[in-house]
This record gives structure tokens, sequence and C-alpha cells, in this order.
């Protein structure tokens, strides 16, 4: 699968590359692609661009889809941030961390599909923490040369 900054989303076949399924996103960049149960949903991130110089983008949003592509009608879930900077799924898709604001600093946790709040968190180690990754209960992203984890409770 291709995201890209040029509004397209592409399945590929990985031997060939030859394209079975292609999206356009007019005006948005297709910033991250999570594969989660085992590659049957996938969930999007997208990146309104900006389009004046004094005013900022849109909201980030995301979107579901389930495999294949080509039999299903994506779900846009109602998660809308400002300034995207990571997000991170979990490995079932019951949840997704999001990191954003300018700068970034805000981590939040959603339960998935129904993007309930169940978590939020301030980057306060220092650093831009600007990669996630969920292993089990907890988030994990890299602050001032070193790894932190913040514990998830359901």
């Amino acid at each position: 699968m291709d995201d890209s900054w040029d509004v397209f989303l592409k399945v590929r076949d990985a031997s060939t590359g030859k394209v079975h399924h292609r999206r356009e996103y007019a005006g948005e960049m297709l910033c991250r692609v999570h594969s989660v149960r085992s590659g049957t949903v996938w969930i999007i991130e997208h990146s309104p661009k900006a389009t004046t110089g004094d005013q900022p983008p849109a909201d980030g949003y995301f979107t579901i889809w389930t495999w294949p592509f080509s039999d299903c009608s994506p779900s846009r879930l109602g998660i809308q941030l400002p300034f995207n900077c990571a997000s991170a799924a979990s490995e079932d898709g019951s949840r997704l961390a999001v990191l954003f604001g300018a700068p970034p600093q805000d981590r939040h946790v959603y339960e998935l599909p129904s993007a309930r709040l169940l978590w939020r968190a301030r980057v306060t180690i220092g650093g831009s923490g600007s990669e996630l990754c969920f292993c089990q209960y907890a988030v994990s992203s890299p602050q001032c040369k070193r790894i932190v984890s913040y514990t998830i409770v359901r």
C-alpha cells in the first residue's frame, strides 16, 4: 500500500507493482497507514494541506477500511485534531494513540471505533516524542535520548 503526500492512496501487488486499488484525496496528505487485526482492517491518517499562507490547515482525521479495499467504503472516525505529528494503533485495532499540537506535546488514546477518549497526557520529559508505539496497554515514545512508556488504563 502506498500512502502519499500527493493525494493518492494506492494498493499494489508487491511482486508485480500492479495497482489493484486507487483513491484520490484532493487537498490532503495521507501521512500514516496502520494495519490491524492481521491485515483485515486498516486505519489511515489524513492531513489536509494548508491552503493559505496565514491560516492553519483544517484538522487531521482518520478513516478505517476493511480488506479488500475494492469491496469497502471507508468510515471516517470521529477523531479530528490539529497538527497531527504521529499516530499508532493497537494490534487488535481497539485503540488509537495520537500525538498532536504545535509544538506536538499532546497525546490522546481513543477507543475504536467509538472514538471515545480513554487517556490523555502531555510530553513532560522533553524532546519531541514524535513517534509512538503501542505495546499491550502502554504507549511508548522517544524523549530526551530514552524511551518513555505511559501505561494506559482501560
